[in-house]
């Protein structure tokens, strides 16, 4: 072997020993690589406690981890962004080493918000409200670089009604909460108002968008699901659709109060196929293995890119045999095979003692991805903040998920560290990890600055993670 060529596997061989450790780098910058001039990610619900519910993270990634789409009041990220104190959506390519912003350019302060991308990486959705028009959930369309109007709000917003919590799958279908508080929905034939929120996804992925943003004619929804949903709670989590990659199957939290008829007011995580429209059956998620409904709320459920496994959080005591500590746990249901497993947890075994919420998992459910407070997850979490943590279901990749009877098959890691793996110096949120990526890739947000060099802009930032260790 040549001397070149010696050294060109000998770099390769030092690279791979470093993705295995775990690189973390910052996503957040301009395409020259500057640092952002103001807080990006999930700083919405960190500066409010309110947004913190309808925000599901300020963050997302493509399936293969390349495209990262991020939420940021950043102006030096895209020329002619002088838009002071608006919130605007950004689309970070790894690859290519570029940032583009994704909602219009504007000069008056407006809120571009809750970005979304499809597995693909092919679509952005996000939330927009903007001085002088109705707020409307909006598609972006990567190839092109044209965006559309998928849905408005009812005339007269005051406040209490919008469009929140969009999803996207691969073929561009977008799945949103609409919430109203009164009146008569503005919305097609069909529709069951109750108050409150509603889901609607667009399953023709064209047919439906507005390019007009001044009116308020981009409410048709072609072939709809309608799920009727109401929470009085000032703090709702509000119902925080997920949708699978093909658009097929749609996760959210509702309440079987107004779904089953029942006496349950527990919020509770349903999946609902698309294609069943307003005849289909609702399947129950938060449920035991013998079918007991949560005794308490779920929040924050994400369905995989196929559809199989929805994972979301819980107080519950009743979802799996063990004890319980009255903090949210993560959960993990597969659909097909009708089981649920507890993956907040160290690798000993131990129960998180703090809150963990936010998961997402990968397309096959070997890996959960999840913030918690807790301090007991991984040995050295001394910091006392808020981190990103993994769980790794098939430690031995044998293909066989949470088998206890083959020893030490599963792990869990804590991301939101740097490369040398010191845990971050402020608190991480919103997790969002690449559905097929090989090795691991997460995205987060986070207030740390010692995650990598040269962060002195005082401000959130967003990272990934590639690889565990």
């Amino acid at each position: 072997m040549s001397f070149l060529r010696m050294a060109i596997a000998g770099s390769w061989v030092i690279a791979m020993a470093a993705s295995l450790q775990g690189q973390t780098s910052r996503i957040s910058i301009s395409t020259s690589g500057a640092e952002g001039d103001a807080n990006s990610g999930w700083f919405l619900g960190h500066e409010t406690n309110w947004w913190y519910w309808q925000n599901p993270g300020g963050v997302a990634i493509s399936a293969d981890g390349n495209r990262i789409v991020f939420e940021s009041k950043a102006e030096n990220f895209a020329t002619g962004d002088a838009d002071s104190n608006s919130t605007d959506v950004f689309l970070r390519e790894r690859s290519a080493g570029t940032t583009i912003q994704v909602s219009p350019l504007s000069t008056s302060t407006s809120y571009f918000f809750d970005p979304v991308i499809s597995p693909n990486g092919s679509y952005v959705a996000y939330q927009a409200i903007v001085p002088g028009e109705i707020p409307y959930t909006a598609r972006y369309t990567v190839s092109s670089q044209t965006r559309c109007v998928v849905n408005r709000d009812v005339p007269g917003y005051d406040g209490l009604n919008g469009c929140y919590q969009a999803a996207v799958a691969s073929d561009g279908a977008v799945v949103f909460e609409h919430h109203y508080s009164g009146g008569s929905a503005h919305f097609p034939t069909g529709y069951w108002w109750n108050g409150s929120d509603y889901i609607c996804p667009i399953t023709e992925a064209g047919a439906s968008c507005d390019t007009d943003q001044g009116s308020n004619s981009g409410t048709a929804c072609g072939n709809s699901v309608t799920i009727a949903y109401s929470r009085p709670a000032e703090f709702s989590p509000g119902p925080s659709p997920s949708v699978s990659g093909d658009g097929s199957v749609v996760s959210f939290v509702g309440l079987t109060y107004y779904i089953f008829c029942d006496a349950n007011a527990v919020a509770q995580i349903f999946a609902r196929a698309t294609s069943s429209c307003t005849n289909g059956t609702y399947e129950l998620i938060s449920k035991s293995s013998g079918g007991a409904a949560a005794n308490q709320d779920c929040i924050d459920p994400y369905i995989s890119n196929t559809g199989q496994f929805v994972v979301f959080a819980s107080a519950a005591s009743n979802l799996v045999s063990g004890s319980s500590n009255g903090y949210l746990q993560i959960y993990v249901v597969d659909r097909t095979a009708n089981t649920i497993r507890r993956v907040s947890v160290s690798t000993g075994g131990a129960l998180a003692n703090g809150d963990c919420r936010k998961p997402s998992i990968t397309a096959n459910g070997r890996y959960v991805a999840f913030e918690s407070e807790a301090t007991n997850l991984v040995s050295g979490d001394t910091e006392g903040h808020t981190d990103i943590f993994v769980r790794d279901r098939d430690l031995d990749g044998n293909g066989t998920l949470d088998n206890p009877t083959l020893g030490n098959t599963v792990a869990t890691y804590r991301v939101s560290v740097s490369s040398s793996g010191a845990g971050g110096n402020q608190s991480s949120f919103g997790p969002s990890i690449a559905a097929t990526a090989s090795p691991v890739v997460v995205a987060f947000s986070s207030d740390a600055s010692n995650l990598v060099s040269g962060d002195t802009n005082g401000f959130m930032d967003v990272f990934v993670h590639v690889g565990l260790p």
